[in-house]
């Protein structure tokens, strides 16, 4: 993942007055901690693929987690279940941190009135 944008105020390697032009500007961390959010998209409860997206961790590991768990003693089937009641289904996947703010509909065109009688 990359942590920088490119800065728009660098036009080639140098600014007007000849000096380099300063590197990537970095992105600033999202503010607050980030929602642990389940996967819209899967055939079951989407509780591993999102938790495995928050832990930064593979999918198949968390599956495998929850399989061992639950041979062991039950727990990882119990845990899944609670999860998938209490964890909110993401609206969007992946998720998008921090949350980009809905774009506003554009105004509609005037509608010049229409004159019944044709005049």
């Amino acid at each position: 993942m990359n942590d920088t944008i490119p800065n728009p105020t660098a036009t080639d390697s140098t600014y007007a007055t000849g000096a380099p032009a300063p590197g990537p500007i970095p992105i600033p961390p999202p503010a607050g901690p980030r929602p642990l959010l389940r996967n819209p998209n899967t055939r079951l409860g989407g509780v591993a693929s999102g938790l495995a997206v928050y832990l930064g961790l593979d999918v198949s590991l968390v599956r495998l987690l929850f399989v061992v768990v639950t041979l062991i003693g039950g727990w990882g089937l119990l845990a899944y279940l609670a999860a998938w009641i209490i964890v909110p289904k993401a609206e969007t996947w992946p998720p998008v941190w921090p949350p980009v703010p809905p774009v506003p509909p554009a105004p509609a065109a005037p509608v010049s009135p229409v004159d019944p009688t044709g005049v």
